[in-house]
């Protein structure tokens, strides 16, 4: 991650911190041994994101094994109330923010199925969270969705091997 993108994003942390912080999770043992799921919401195409600066963003998703992603691009929020970064100086163009956002979605896709891969075999809970139709949705207790068959309610905890 970029120490100059955090910087101008006003965020209280930089890349050393992250990568501490991360590194200590992606490290962490369970007593229940369900490998962990990490999150992160990223803004691609910051104004003054260079190439090699999203590339590091890309690295990160990678490494650090970023297995739920929500991306999406650089918004100014022009028709409606602006934000302060949309005054900065180098902005990237939309269609390069887009193209940025969809490489970075398609690689979290890749690491989100290396570690649904890791889990095949698995035994888990899941808490039964909704209905739909004639299955039953919920997640087990590393973020996997998943759908099942048979009589369950909202709340159950139910056993499986993924």
């Amino acid at each position: 991650f970029s120490d100059k993108v955090l910087k101008l994003m006003n965020r209280n942390y930089d890349a050393a911190l992250l990568d501490r912080v991360l590194t200590r999770i992606r490290t962490l043992e369970r007593p229940d041994q369900a490998l962990i799921s990490i999150g992160a919401d990223i803004i691609t195409g910051f104004p003054g994101e260079t190439a090699e600066e999203f590339q590091k963003t890309v690295e990160g998703v990678k490494k650090y094994g970023i297995t739920k992603l929500h991306a999406f691009p650089f918004s100014a929020h022009e028709k409606w109330e602006s934000v302060p970064a949309a005054k900065l100086p180098e902005q990237i163009p939309f269609s390069q923010r887009k193209q940025r956002n969809a490489e970075l979605l398609a690689i979290g896709d890749e690491v989100r199925n290396e570690f649904l891969a890791k889990n095949k075999g698995t035994k888990h809970k899941v808490l039964i969270e909704q209905k739909k139709w004639w299955t039953f949705h919920g997640r087990t207790e590393n973020y996997i969705q998943v759908e099942l068959d048979g009589e369950h309610k909202k709340g159950d905890i139910v056993e499986i091997v993924l």
